[in-house]
């Protein structure tokens, strides 16, 4: 057979020192920052307590929530000028209300101005509105955000046992 130029049979093996050597890859697991055997009870940690409950009242239905320690240090806040006075429990269910309250017939109560929550204090404006509505309401919504709120502590006593 003749030997044609150009062809594979022409092409010569390269040198040994040029072959691409094979090295054997190392496959190195990444380093476990945090033990998964933690993962679901941390996950549970931040939705424990979180309930929601549907509330009717004079054909109107009000969606309230559980607020979180910085809904309740806000209602703190927000309510310090009212301690000592004849209306710091009116001001107390006022806040808490309006911390609570997701959103009244399906519409929230107010819509932010910015996504930016830090540039918006939504409490203080939700607050606003509630102040405008009568006490029979404040206090019926106040004592289901009460009921609401032990429902979540009795729930998470459960869990101890």
């Amino acid at each position: 057979m003749k030997r044609v130029q150009g062809t594979a049979e022409h092409i010569p093996a390269e040198p040994e020192h040029v072959q691409e050597k094979k090295i054997p890859k190392v496959v190195t697991q990444p380093k476990e920052v945090f033990d998964h055997q933690y993962l679901e009870p941390l996950r549970g940690l931040i939705f424990l307590g979180n309930l929601q409950h549907e509330y009717e009242l004079g054909g109107h239905s009000f969606l309230l929530k559980t607020m979180s320690e910085g809904d309740i240090l806000r209602v703190g806040q927000l309510t310090k000028d009212y301690r000592g006075s004849l209306s710091e429990y009116e001001s107390q269910r006022v806040y808490t209300v309006a911390a609570s309250i997701v959103n009244v017939d399906g519409k929230p109560l107010l819509e932010p101005l910015s996504d930016d929550d830090k540039k918006y204090d939504m409490l203080y404006e939700k607050a606003q509105v509630v102040k405008k509505w009568y006490p029979a309401v404040v206090h019926f919504l106040h004592d289901r955000y009460l009921e609401l709120e032990q429902s979540a502590i009795d729930a998470t006593m459960a869990l101890k046992k």
